[in-house]
């Protein structure tokens, strides 16, 4: 019943083919293990639901973030675990110059770092704000930094709720 198919290599090419680029979809990954070998980008959507439960995802890369979304209004996006030994974000949500996320949900089981590197979740405001989501998870562990919420003079995050389990062995 499969769309795409997954091979264990570069399964980020399949994974965003998954989805079209207008704006709107609903994607199931299934459970399993994916194998990373570059960004899996969600790009600007509203509705969008991509329902990834049960999913392993493996990012390969030293550097780099795992999952990052680019703009999300009214969307779930449901992963399962995200681990990762990148400089960069298992997941981060960084919006274009005029893109929203809001209203948004963003849930995982785990984000799983190693050698205390990198960033668990970050919500990068350095182009727009992020505001109104909920992002909920059971485990942050083994990153630098657990969660980044960034801020500046002009853009920043406000009334986001987070419902994490547990954040340990992280450095902040």
């Amino acid at each position: 019943r499969a769309d795409y198919v997954c091979q264990g290599k570069d399964d980020q090419v399949k994974l965003m083919a998954s989805f079209a680029t207008t704006g709107r979809y609903s994607v199931e990954w299934l459970p399993g293990d994916y194998y990373l070998s570059g960004t899996v980008i969600l790009p600007p959507a509203n509705n969008a639901v991509i329902e990834a439960e049960g999913t392993y995802f493996h990012y390969l890369p030293s550097t780099g973030d795992a999952i990052h979304i680019r703009g999300m209004l009214g969307c779930r996006y449901r992963f399962g675990t995200i681990e990762t030994s990148s400089a960069g974000a298992a997941i981060r949500v960084q919006n274009p110059p005029g893109i929203n996320a809001l209203m948004s949900i963003v849930s995982f089981t785990g984000l799983l770092g190693h050698e205390q590197k990198g960033t668990g979740l970050y919500l990068d405001v350095s182009q727009e704000g992020i505001c109104t989501n909920r992002f909920e998870g059971t485990d942050i562990s083994g990153f630098d930094t657990g969660i980044f919420l960034g801020e500046t003079h002009t853009k920043k995050t406000d009334t986001n709720w987070f419902f994490i389990n547990s954040i340990r062995r992280c450095n902040t």
